[in-house]
Order: C-alpha cells, then structure tokens, then sequence
C-alpha cells in the first residue's frame, strides 16, 4: 500500500472540491493536523475515515486505497486493497479482544479486591454496652469497641465514685487482670501477641468479666461486681439506613411490651430496668430481651427469645460451679453440674414465672 500516493490522491480531490485542510477538517470533524498526516503520507486513513472520505469525494474506495482513480481492469491494485482491508479487520478485531480481556480482568480486579475487602471488615467492628451492680456500687454506661486492629474499654459511670478499681476475667479457675488503677481512664490496646483482649473470645471474656472497686487507698476493702453486656451495634448490615428519632410515641411503642410487674417493681431507663433487693440485683434489657441476676455469690443469664441459661457460682472469688442450658441441653463448664437443671427450675419459679410470665 502506497501511503504517499493514496496522500497525493486525497490531496488532489480535496483541492477538485477547492476546499482548504481546515473546511475538509470542519466537515470530517476531526483536527486539521490529521488532514496533513494523510496528504503527506505521514499515516493512513483507518477504514471508517476511509468509508467517509469515498462519500464526501464521490468515489469508490478501492480507488482512495489505490490512490488513482482505477479501470476494471486494474487486479493488483484490488488485490491491494482486499489485503489491506483484511489486514485493517484483524488489527480491529485485535483491538476489540484486547479491551474485551481488558476489561475482564478489571473486573476480575476489583471483585476480588472488593470480595476481600468486604470478608476483611464485616461484621468486624462491634459495640458493647457494659454496666453491673454490686452491694455499694453501680456502674452505667460502659463502652467497649471492638475494630480489627484496636480496641476501646471505657467502664462509665461508677456510682458512688472511687479511685481505683481491677478489672479481671476467669479462664477457667485462673483469675486474668486486664486492668488496675483509675477507673476513668480509656483502655486503648492493638490486637498482637500480648493483646488485653483475645479479639478471637471478646464476647467468652465479657461473659467472664468481674471489677473490684476499693474503698479506699488501703485497698484492703472493696466490692466484686459481675460485669454485664449487650451488642449494641455491629456492622453486620448489608445495606444501612437513616434512623428514625425518637419521640416520646416511639418510646411508647418500643416499651409497651414490657410485662406491667416490671413497670411497677422495675426502675426503668436507658433501655434496662433494674430491681434491688438486699443483695440481690435483677437487671432486664428490654430491647435485646435478656436477663441478668447477680448477687455477691452467683450470676444468671437468660435469653428471653433463645432461651439460653447461663449460671456462674463463684463464692469469694473462687469459681465453683459454671453451665450453661440449651435447647435443654446442660453443657457443664466448670465444677460439678449434677444440680444443673434444678437451678434452672428455681430460677423459673422464682424470676421468671414471677415477673414474665403472662
């Protein structure tokens, strides 16, 4: 293919026109530069400016390809001309293949990277509500944040206030203290090989968690309070959308489920009622339908809705017995659990029969 003539060709039909590069240009709409290219033989024409060019000059392509007006006759030159279509077809055909797999693999890219980064943080970042009550003291509005790289512990609002606490768990029979000093300050901790926390058991150590709140600066007195939690948000959600604010109607529909013995023995806020009596403390989250009931010996859990029992004896900071019922079945934890379901009957006569039934 003779680029500098079929350049000279393109020249001569455009000068026949008396059109200048840029009228030639305006109509092709493209830049006056690339008229130059091809009169010059610079580059070539691709087949759809080809096909444009043979309309506004009223002749055949074979001819703009041959760069001559042709005779019938004329066989190499049409041999030419098919050669160079077919050679223009594969470049295109090549072209499209390229950005077909182009296009896969960005695709295949950003699913995987998506994919990953989706399994990476689901459900990874969760807020605990932590709260508890012992003989003299009572804690609201603990906080404690769990992300996949840090982790946050705020213990709220202890009333009365002391100065100095620990804060421990049980693995097992063996005591664990994560914490001791000043109870107002944030427990900030990475999740590495000496991490406060296990990140892999949060939820197994928050049900094990215990405070012991001195007195005074001797730290010889003090008070063991069985710390409690509910899952106040976790990024488990698919699809989020915009709360609705409260009101006092939306309170009235979120509380109206209430059992009416709780509303009148309970004291309720925050979206817990609580009831004490001597040493012993009862504490109900209505909105996550749990139970709780400590005193200075023992603590029970129940689930409403799944109807999980936990029981957790541990007299003078020495834990003796641990099981938990579900679905009626007894899984004994630590100790002797012979008495497992006895316990459980008379935590139903007892609670449950008493302010939830009906």
């Amino acid at each position: 293919m003779d680029n500098e003539k079929i350049g000279k060709f393109l020249k001569s039909l455009r000068e026949e026109m008396k059109w200048s590069q840029e009228q030639l240009a305006s109509k092709m709409f493209v830049d006056r530069t690339l008229i130059s290219k091809w009169e010059n033989g610079k580059i070539l024409p691709d087949v759809n400016r080809l096909i444009e060019l043979s309309n506004i000059f009223n002749v055949k392509l074979e001819d703009i390809l041959a760069g001559e007006r042709r005779s019938n006759n004329n066989k190499d030159s049409e041999k030419e001309i098919k050669k160079y279509l077919l050679f223009q077809n594969s470049k295109n055909r090549k072209l499209k293949i390229f950005i077909i797999r182009l296009i896969i693999l960005v695709i295949f890219l950003a699913t995987s990277f998506f994919t990953y980064y989706f399994f990476q943080n689901y459900n990874k970042i969760k807020v605990y509500k932590i709260y508890g009550t012992s003989e003299n003291y009572e804690l609201n509005n603990g906080i404690f944040l769990v992300s996949r790289e840090k982790m946050y512990f705020n213990l709220g609002k202890l009333y009365p206030e002391s100065s100095y606490i620990n804060l421990y768990y049980f693995e097992g029979n063996k005591k664990i203290v994560i914490y001791d000093g000043d109870p107002t300050n944030v427990l900030i901790d990475y999740y590495n090989f000496d991490a406060l926390f296990n990140k892999d058991k949060i939820e197994e150590t928050l049900n094990n968690l215990y405070l012991e709140i001195y007195k005074n600066e001797t730290k010889k007195e003090f008070d063991t309070m069985k710390l409690n939690y509910s899952t106040n948000f976790q990024n488990d959600s698919l699809l989020y959308h915009d709360k609705q604010e409260f009101s006092e109607d939306n309170i009235d529909d979120f509380t109206k489920n209430i059992p009416d013995k709780i509303l009148k023995e309970f004291e309720c806020s925050y979206g817990t009622c609580t009831l004490t009596k001597n040493n012993l403390k009862i504490a109900y989250e209505y909105a996550s339908q749990l139970i709780f009931i400590s005193t200075l010996e023992y603590e029970i859990k129940y689930d409403l809705i799944t109807k999980d029992f936990s029981y957790d004896f541990h007299p003078n900071n020495e834990r003796i017995t641990k099981f938990k019922i579900v679905n009626n079945s007894v899984f004994c934890e630590v100790g002797n659990c012979e008495n497992a379901q006895n316990i459980f009957n008379d935590f139903k006569k007892n609670f449950l029969d008493k302010y939830w039934s009906g």
